[in-house]
């Protein structure tokens, strides 16, 4: 529903446009770009970049207004592809195949997990579909069974990143398909915590469209994950003598981020 009332950055446009009293030939004069590109940008036949937004944003006196239906009308049309993701995930499911620097793949996945709470969200995203591809480039090649897996868990962590800043960026269709093939990537890499956020993503989805009862139920599915994940491997315990140094075993630095102020509600 929220999309389909939003109002448009062409329509905003042209409000301020008339307001001015401006003709399209005024504006085009005002900001160095062609009558006819402006005429597309307002009746949606284009959309528009950061730079012209800002452009028109000045000469219209908007006050940031028509730079935030830029962005807007930018994330409206990410939604509209919610497969994206999803396809990159695929692609990394149907591989098997080798793993590089491991170590140094796994310190950039936590690395843009940790910058969760202050980057741009539409950046990062960008960013963890790039990491995506080359995860899955690597699993386009003959590699050992442990390899193939610290992969999927890489892949997996990347896709609950990826999740969490398409549902901030209100793309709640796409956030979905994400959340569901990263879970599919922890249960076939044997990772339960992964599998465990995956519905943890859920309650938080939920809670924050007031559906308390399933956000309820979901929570308990991601907890019970995680305790049955301690019990099967105790190296997994807070303070345990045999805890693990592997970095697929450590914390997801993305739930790390949300419960110190996220952009959007923890889970509680």
């Amino acid at each position: 529903m929220r999309d389909t009332c939003k109002v448009t950055f062409g329509h905003r446009l042209r409000e301020y446009r008339q307001h001015r009293g401006w003709s399209l030939a005024d504006l085009s004069k005002a900001t160095h770009y062609h009558r006819s590109y402006l005429s597309n940008l307002e009746n949606g036949r284009k959309l528009p970049n950061e730079d012209l937004a800002r452009v028109c944003d000045e000469v219209l006196r908007a006050k940031g207004e028509l730079i935030s239906a830029a962005r807007g009308d930018t994330v409206s049309k990410l939604d509209q592809t919610p497969w994206q993701t999803a396809e990159l995930l695929q692609r990394i499911q149907a591989s098997d195949t080798t793993a590089g620097t491991l170590e140094s793949l796994h310190s950039t996945v936590e690395e843009l997990c940790c910058q969760y709470n202050h980057r741009d969200a539409l950046e990062l995203r960008q960013e963890a579909h790039s990491w995506l591809q080359h995860v899955a480039g690597l699993l386009r090649r003959p590699v050992g069974l442990k390899a193939h897996a610290e992969l999927l868990v890489a892949g997996g962590w990347l896709a609950l990143l990826a999740g969490c800043v398409e549902y901030d960026l209100g793309m709640r269709t796409a956030a979905e398909s994400t959340r569901t093939a990263a879970m599919q990537l922890g249960l076939e890499a044997g990772h339960p915590e992964i599998a465990g956020w995956g519905h943890e993503m859920t309650a938080w989805f939920a809670l924050t469209q007031g559906r308390f009862r399933q956000a309820v139920d979901a929570a308990q599915k991601g907890q019970g994950r995680r305790a049955a994940q301690q019990r099967a491997c105790p190296a997994h315990r807070p303070g345990s003598e045999g805890q693990s140094a592997s970095r697929r075993d450590r914390p997801a630095p993305i739930a790390r981020e949300r419960q110190r102020g996220s952009r959007t509600p923890a889970i509680p």
